[in-house]
């Protein structure tokens, strides 16, 4: 890939460091007050590192970068989980911001440039992105270091092209697939613009980051085509592509575009870099921080509701340590982080004859159905709280061959679908794994 840039005053690394390292620290008071992550994407990272720091493998079929570099920060500052965790988050929602704008600088940044991207770190918008988009994000700043500080002048540049280029594969395919083609597309253009602006005499232009353009959009579409035909993403590739798509240009497009904004107009009018707009700029911040601060948590009780009964289920004997449980990746790494028990969450068709499977929505009437649907001698389901119960599978398997149609053992195929099979996409990331010592 050919880049082309315009002259530009140089980086004020000093400052730009000292930035980042601030805002990082700021954020990372700010997600420490506000308390222990509570979302599904922070316990699969949690229980990852866990595994990592304890048996020295992933637990999950993620991508391996992200895990990698968590572990080697965990290992490296010896933290806790939590403050490994919330540091090292707060540092990459960091560099990510100030990475977007530092590739749209044209001249050199004034106090109010740094202003913009705290202004953003606390928006409601961003603040709590790298919750969720973690991989997202660490994909997106790989891509940002080849935007602002790549150029194809020599053999190590074409190195650093290659290395860059497969961290960020290995970071998030989905925002790989979606940024490095904006970055292709981006600078081709750029190039090829670049290249039309030369006058030449003597011999016609080859324009060569047209076609490689072209064999990059053709590599990308067919790599498409055969991901939805394989159920390379499960059996659902083509909803699974659209969604993850649409879910990055959702949650990332409007971080840019207000960057973007800010930054043309702070270079456009003269006004906006007095002392009265940042003080102005640093009274939004405080504001925008102190209502994301008192913003609802999400509601898990239910999880350490279910987590302690299970851990009782076992204390009191009642489910033998051969005895496997089956449920919902949600449980399944709260469980483990927190009590450092395995709840299986795929190849359900696996289950032996003594197994579990953990299934919600199972309210008293469904309880009364299944107290009354087989005999016995040993209890075939144990309730977790008012609407979960552990259901064995020799009971499944008697309500799978039920010819009878009830909303019981709807629920159930319902519980039963949600456990996904492992998926060609799943086996490489595996397979990846291996190359980081995963």
């Amino acid at each position: 890939m050919l880049l082309y840039k315009e002259k530009e005053p140089p980086v004020n690394y000093m400052g730009f460091f000292l930035s980042l390292i601030l805002l990082s620290i700021s954020l990372f008071l700010f997600y420490s007050f506000k308390g222990e992550p509570k979302n599904q994407d922070s316990f699969l990272r949690l229980a990852n590192l866990k595994s990592l720091s304890e048996s020295g493998h992933l637990r999950t079929f993620s991508e391996p970068f992200l895990p990698f570099l968590l572990y080697t920060w965990k290992k490296i500052t010896t933290l806790s989980y939590i403050n490994a965790y919330q540091t090292f988050i707060s540092f990459l929602l960091s560099l990510f911001l100030h990475l977007i704008l530092l590739s749209f600088r044209k001249f050199e940044w004034r106090l109010n440039h740094y202003f913009i991207v705290y202004l953003i770190a606390f928006a409601p918008f961003s603040i709590y992105l790298p919750f969720e988009y973690l991989e997202e994000i660490l994909c997106l700043i790989i891509i940002l270091l080849l935007q602002v500080d790549f150029k194809m002048e020599n053999p190590g540049d074409l190195f650093k092209l290659v290395v860059l280029t497969f961290l960020a594969f290995v970071s998030n395919l989905m925002m790989f697939l979606f940024g490095y083609t904006l970055f292709v597309i981006l600078n081709s253009t750029l190039f090829m613009n670049k290249q039309k602006a030369k006058p030449t005499v003597f011999y016609k232009k080859r324009n060569v980051a047209g076609q490689m353009l072209l064999i990059y959009l053709i590599t990308f579409f067919v790599f498409l085509i055969i991901a939805i035909g394989f159920k390379f993403f499960g059996s659902d590739s083509f909803s699974f592509i659209i969604q993850s798509f649409w879910n990055i240009l959702y949650r990332f497009f409007p971080i840019f575009v207000v960057l973007k904004i800010l930054e043309y107009l702070l270079r456009k009018e003269k006004e906006l870099n007095t002392l009265g707009t940042t003080a102005i700029v640093f009274l939004l911040i405080v504001v925008s921080g102190y209502f994301m601060y008192n913003a609802k948590n999400d509601d898990i009780d239910y999880l350490e509701k279910q987590k302690n009964e299970l851990v009782s289920l076992k204390t009191r004997g009642k489910i033998q340590a051969n005895q496997a449980i089956y449920g919902y990746p949600l449980i399944s790494d709260y469980m483990y982080y927190y009590a450092g028990e395995t709840v299986l969450t795929s190849e359900v068709s696996k289950m032996k004859k003594d197994d579990f499977l953990i299934t919600r929505g199972m309210v008293v009437s469904d309880k009364q159905i299944l107290e009354k649907s087989m005999k016995s001698v040993k209890p075939l389901f144990y309730p977790l709280d008012k609407d979960t119960l552990l259901i064995g599978k020799e009971l499944i398997d008697y309500l799978m061959l039920d010819k009878s149609d009830t909303d019981t053992k709807a629920k159930l195929f319902e519980t039963l679908a949600k456990i996904p099979p492992i998926t060609p996409y799943n086996r490489m990331n595996r397979s990846f794994s291996t190359l980081f010592g995963l």
